[in-house]
């Protein structure tokens, strides 16, 4: 029986009227399930239990107004700016850093942390960690570095002296302000009064006012607590599933609580585990299994994703006979197809802006232009016009577009509203909140869209209304950094109340719920259990000696939930993203593989199967058509042959000709977006630029042992040197970028000890030939009337005298599989083997510029540089090989030139942009 109907039977056989019972569980969705069971078990007419998620049942206590991301910030800055006067930064890089010192203040005060002894403790750890002994004075860095640390408790305290004037606070705050209440026998029985008994149900991990809050209520018999739990992980005491649990069974008496166990050790299971490549082959394959499910079984069926930013590719997806889906879980909101217009249309009138203060009255940049007119809303909006402006930008050539441009283009419709001047931040907030009013009549029948702009507008009236009593944000440039910020962390809540059709809902969302069948996707490590990446600005040590929660204990509380989701459950389909190529990788959950070696031997009922799956064409995943080669194709390649062709070039014409077609030929890629935390190719920026800086002082030097010894003290300077020249320093101040910055530092040392491990164990030396060496050649084609170009850089080039070695750095995963090969045609015709033919293009241009030297190339893996992947297993590249290679170079050309060339999508290539 599940969870909420054995709570409903106990509220039902206790409480013939149950009026005055309030439950309140993890989260409200609980509530929409619990009443349909209680209206199942009452015959007649009663007046319903309040039903409250945690978070509302101690706001309702606190009767305080709990300020929204956006009020707080405000407020916020406004301590930041009677702090810091003159030395306050710009809103904009104010809440580059200020979201996350919020969040740290409300867990100090969720865990009910005495401040002042925190924030001592925290500006000690703070000062020993830039002190040095061999260092007389600290360095203007540094001391601004230590005024940051001794400033927060000042924060801390005029923020909720703000708040508090009026009547306002952040959820920690009113946790706080409950706890430190809840023992007052007056205070509690005004706020309590109407409730005749409070059952708190489904809750595994605590906070420490949550917890003081509930053993107030037990001891005082006003409370009952119903824990969800199995003996499958209860029992195993090293089980971080139990973790929790184990303590709060133990502690509370049976008479204030009572377990309903689930049936891991005993009940029938099918366990289908997937693996299947990328993000929306998991969303195919999720609409696949839906379709074995009985369509009388859809209600008791839920689609858990474990990563949320699924939900609109999995709408997409889902079969036409499922008519009836509810979602109840919350959507990144930077990724909405609302938020991608508002961003793009301030780029529009921002870029504008920054072009007209070099000369005036520029116009629309066309490119900014053509973007908009590419968004869902422009094409419902303008079917016509979008068509007509697009082909007067190209054939007119236009590179700045104008208002008089309109007129020309569509001599029959009056220029749209977003298209006038927005020079302030009140301008653009009014010109959003008119195309919202326009662009809903458009979506009367799609109740997720409708959904995102009725949020976008209570979003932008609540910024106007923000900016006008504050006067923080005055510019539009500010108001862009400021509205980019908040995209990145905050979600849309989605709160479906049908109970009808299939569920789709986030992980959290699922607590105090059973489902006979369950498709999880993205069960991955990273989504489930969370990364380890901690959003917070507060030391480990400091957490751990505070009682403040770490990885250990959300790892432990991410067990929880999906075992818990299992308990109950008969039919799992967990799905994961079997991708290995990219930074971060794409490694299966650690909770599969627990699952799969632990449960089967405790419970001989549960049948796993494991499944690798590949997306066939069928299935619908491309619809694409060939594109056959064209005169306009043939200009480009003209262009692209002149202005040089790459290894990337090449590597993407063998992965799928049409990818290559609609990068290079058409010129559509993915959008460059503003980077909130830093992404793959960024990190890897910083560790070559690094690299570089560490090395430039040998080039054309021999070095040795004791010069790498030199280079291992400077990691440090030069890593902040490249920082400081690229990015804000505030970039890294916190959350992701503090941590990556982490790893960056980490790989560094990793490597330049690991080199002078090797060169003072053998004796080694090496002359540093090149960095960064950019290199060029031409080769001229009977068939053509002009030359091909191929260009490259080789990161490192160094000799021992004997051999050349052709060095590239990859921060990705390499393995040594990836640059082996049987024969030179073998790069041309294995994706697979996009790495050993980039190094070969790579040691074929240096061969080509110096034909006598021996060469040999290799891949410095920076996860793991401990290991040379040297191509081909070591073996020296003869010139034969070289004209081998340069041979399929010439044939490849030829075969794009070839007016019969078809450009298809390879459906075995998962990294397509626009296919």
């Amino acid at each position: 029986m599940k969870f909420l109907e054995q709570l409903a039977q106990h509220i039902h056989a206790n409480h013939p009227n149950p009026k005055g019972v309030c439950i309140v569980s993890p989260n409200k969705r609980a509530g929409v399930f619990l009443r349909k069971h209680l209206s199942d078990l009452y015959k007649k007419p009663v007046f319903s239990p309040t039903i409250l998620g945690i978070e509302d049942f101690f706001v309702q206590l606190s009767e305080l107004h709990i300020a929204d991301t956006f009020e707080q910030l405000f407020i916020f800055y406004k301590v930041h700016l009677d702090i810091e006067k003159n030395n306050a930064e710009t809103i904009d890089l104010f809440a580059s850093w200020a979201t996350t010192l919020l969040n740290d203040f409300n867990e100090l005060d969720q865990y009910l942390i005495d401040s002042h002894h925190f924030f001592t403790s925290l500006n000690a750890d703070r000062a020993m960690e830039v002190w040095s002994p061999e260092q007389e004075e600290l360095t203007p860095f540094q001391k601004q570095y230590l005024k940051f640390w001794e400033k927060l408790p000042f924060y801390y305290a005029q923020f909720k002296e703000e708040l508090t004037q009026q009547k306002k606070a952040y959820t920690g705050m009113a946790f706080r302000m409950v706890a430190e209440n809840i023992e007052n026998e007056e205070w509690r029985n005004q706020k309590l009064n109407a409730y005749e008994k409070i059952y708190f149900a489904g809750f595994n991990a605590l906070t420490s006012s949550e917890e003081k809050v509930l053993n107030t209520l037990l001891e005082t018999e006003k409370a009952h607590v119903f824990w969800d739990a199995d003996l499958y992980y209860l029992n195993d005491v090293h089980h971080e599933a139990g973790t929790f649990l184990r303590k709060h069974i133990l502690k509370y008496k049976p008479n204030r609580s009572t377990v309903f166990y689930g049936n891991l050790e005993s009940d029938k299971k099918e366990i289908n585990i997937y693996g299947i490549t990328g993000n929306i082959s998991q969303t195919k394959l999720a609409a696949s299994l839906i379709n074995t499910i009985k369509p009388n079984e859809y209600n008791d069926t839920a689609l858990v994703l474990a990563n949320e930013s699924l939900l609109i590719p999995l709408l997409d997806s889902l079969p036409e006979n499922i008519n009836k889906v509810n979602i109840t879980m919350g959507y990144p909101l930077k990724n909405t197809s609302t938020a991608s217009f508002f961003q793009a249309l301030i780029r529009l009138h921002l870029n504008k802006q920054k072009f007209s203060a070099h000369q005036k009255n520029r116009g629309f940049y066309y490119k900014d232009l053509l973007a908009l007119l590419k968004h869902l809303y422009f094409t419902k909006l303008y079917p016509n016009e979008k068509i007509e402006t697009e082909k007067y930008i190209l054939e007119n050539n236009k590179v700045f577009f104008h208002s008089s441009d309109w007129s020309k283009a569509n001599p029959h419709t009056s220029q749209p509203h977003f298209l006038e001047p927005a020079e302030t931040p009140l301008d653009f907030i009014k010109m959003c909140l008119h195309v919202i009013e326009n662009v809903k009549k458009h979506f009367s029948e799609n109740a997720l869209e409708n959904e995102h702009l009725f949020y976008f507008l209570n979003l932008f009236h609540k910024l106007s209304a923000l900016i006008q009593s504050y006067h923080f944000i005055e510019t539009l440039n500010v108001f862009q950094q400021f509205y980019t910020q908040f995209l990145q962390t905050e979600t849309l809540p989605f709160f479906g109340e049908p109970l009808e059709g299939v569920q789709i809902m986030g992980v959290l969302e699922t607590r105090t719920l059973d489902f006979q069948n369950i498709i999880v996707l993205s069960l991955n490590e990273g989504n489930l259990p969370a990364s380890k990446q901690i959003n917070s600005i507060i030391p480990f040590a400091i957490k751990r000696n505070f009682g403040l929660p770490v990885y250990k204990e959300k790892d432990a509380i991410f067990s929880f939930h999906f075992y818990r989701l299992l308990q109950r459950t008969k039919n799992i389909h967990l799905i994961y993203n079997s991708d290995q190529l990219s930074f971060a990788g794409a490694e299966k959950s650690r909770f599969i593989t627990q699952l799969e070696q632990e449960l089967p031997a405790k419970n001989n009922s549960v049948k796993i199967k494991k499944h690798i799956v590949n997306i066939p064409f069928s299935i619908g995943l491309y619809n694409n058509q060939p594109i056959q080669n064209n005169e306009f194709a043939l200009s480009r390649m003209k262009e692209i042959f002149t202005s040089g062709i790459s290894a990337t070039h090449i590597n993407t014409y063998i992965n799928c000709k049409q990818d290559f077609y609609n990068k290079y030929i058409l010129g559509l890629s993915e959008e460059n977006a503003v980077e909130e935390n830093i992404e793959d190719h960024t990190m890897g920026t910083i560790l070559h630029k690094t690299l570089e800086k560490l090395y430039l002082p040998y080039v054309g030097k021999e070095i040795s042992s004791d010069d790498l010894t030199q280079m291992q003290k400077k990691i440090e300077k030069n890593l902040q040197e490249i920082i400081e020249e690229n990015f804000s320093k505030e970039y890294f101040l916190s959350g992701k970028n503090f941590l990556a910055l982490e790893i960056c530092r980490k790989y560094l040392q990793k490597l330049i000890g690991i080199t002078q491990n090797d060169f003072s164990t053998n004796k080694k030396k090496m002359a540093i030939i090149a960095l960064e060496q950019k290199l060029t050649f031409e080769i001229h084609l009977n068939t053509l009337p002009f030359p091909i170009l191929f260009k490259g850089t080789i990161d490192k080039i160094e000799s021992d005298k004997t051999t050349t070695y052709i060095i590239d750095y990859k921060s990705g995963k390499v393995e040594g599989k990836d640059l082996t090969f049987e024969n030179i045609e073998e790069l041309f015709t294995k994706q697979q083997k996009s790495k050993a033919l980039q190094l070969f293009f790579y040691s074929w241009l240096y061969y080509k510029q110096n034909p006598y030297s021996n060469t040999k190339a290799a891949i410095i893996s920076l996860r793991n540089p401990s290991n040379l992947l040297m191509l081909n297993n070591n073996t020296p590249i003869t010139p034969d090989k070289f004209n081998e290679f340069e041979f399929y170079l010439a044939q490849l050309i030829r075969e794009l030139i070839d007016i019969n060339t078809t450009f298809t999508h390879n459906p075995e290539s998962n990294y397509c942009i626009m296919c």
